[in-house]
């Protein structure tokens, strides 16, 4: 599996050079649409060891948008929980969408990470990875539903991870609504990657633990109001509870929820 995916990756990173290449000729194929803003965000972040600003207000930049070319894409859509990834498009139709797609899922856990207390001193690094599989849309009526199955190329975590994601945009007056709902899956040897502690890293306070597989779901509310032909305003809320499998880690130290609100401008080119 480790091999399969490190060709994906490798075939992905070709192509990616090939449009970096040929972006600047003639032809019409290669497109971009690059959205950047201004938020004001509260958040609680899942480990409390390595967020900066951990409940408090905090005013920050939102860039959203890729670049396209053919059936290639390197796009972010931090507002619907895309972090930067880089596609292919294997087969589109009205009604279906099939990608390849890499990106980093999870974030870095370290010593050296963290903003506040000891908790984590001793600790292995948990590096972020390259997760690499497939991703598959479908328009349902109005609504649109994702499925993701992705691992990891780069052997950190040597993980699978699955998610599901369900959403109905709603346009209504120029403004836009748009609920949804996400349930991902970590397998055992990303959540014991992450959030295990092993027996040479184990201290009074933060106690040996074996994670198994886990799960993390929630809730996301995004709302968008045009001011004028580039400006608008947005919103965005994302709510997520996690498994005991999780919450149960001596790093998380008994959080199981994380939540983001977020307001601000997005201006579009």
């Amino acid at each position: 599996m480790v091999l399969v995916m490190r060709y994906l990756l490798a075939c992905l990173l070709l192509v990616s050079g090939l449009v970096l290449a040929e972006q600047n000729s003639p032809e019409t194929d290669f497109h971009w649409q690059i959205d950047i803003g201004a938020v004001l965000s509260y958040e609680q972040g899942l480990v409390k060891s390595i967020e900066e600003y951990d409940q408090q207000l905090t005013i920050h930049g939102v860039i959203s948008g890729g670049l396209y070319y053919k059936r290639f894409f390197i796009e972010t859509n931090p507002v619907n929980r895309r972090s930067t990834t880089i596609g292919y498009t294997l087969h589109e139709d009205d009604k279906n969408v099939v990608n390849l797609v890499a990106e980093s899922l999870f974030e870095r856990i370290s010593e050296g990470a963290q903003e506040r207390g000891n908790l984590l001193d001793g600790i292995d690094k948990r590096r972020n990875s390259m997760e690499v599989g497939f991703e598959y849309y479908r328009t349902i009526g109005r609504a649109e539903l994702k499925l993701s199955l992705l691992h990891d190329a780069l052997s950190n975590h040597d993980g699978l991870y699955g998610s599901i994601d369900w959403g109905i945009p709603i346009y209504r007056a120029g403004y836009l609504f748009a609920p949804s709902l996400f349930v991902e899956f970590l397998d055992s040897n990303i959540t014991d990657y992450y959030f295990g502690v092993d027996s040479h890293e184990a201290s009074a306070q933060l106690p040996e633990y074996r994670a198994s597989s886990a799960w993390r779901g929630g809730i996301q509310l995004y709302a968008e109001r045009p001011i004028n032909e580039q400006w608008s305003a947005i919103s965005f809320a994302r709510y997520a509870k996690v498994s005991n499998e999780i919450s149960d880690s001596p790093i998380v130290a008994g959080r199981d929820e994380t939540y983001s609100i977020h307001a601000g401008v997005l201006w579009s080119f």
